[in-house]
């Protein structure tokens, strides 16, 4: 539907037909690409930093002294 709005502010003129076909073509890169990225990163073993299990999150008591 964008692509019908802002093809012609930069002179592309399509037909409907055309921007359908545009727009699947952009839709399968794009679902390419984040299946790739999504096993790259999966293949270097990128994971959320945990917290140490010694670590405090909470204040400390009243009375304690951290």
């Amino acid at each position: 539907m964008t692509q019908i709005l802002i093809s012609p502010v930069f002179g592309l003129h399509t037909t409907l037909a055309q921007n359908l076909k545009m727009g699947a073509v952009l839709t399968v890169v794009s679902i390419a690409r984040s299946f790739a990225l999504r096993r790259l990163f999966e293949a270097i073993h990128v994971r959320p930093r945990q917290l140490s299990s010694r670590r405090t999150i909470c204040a400390p008591k009243k009375g304690e002294v951290s």
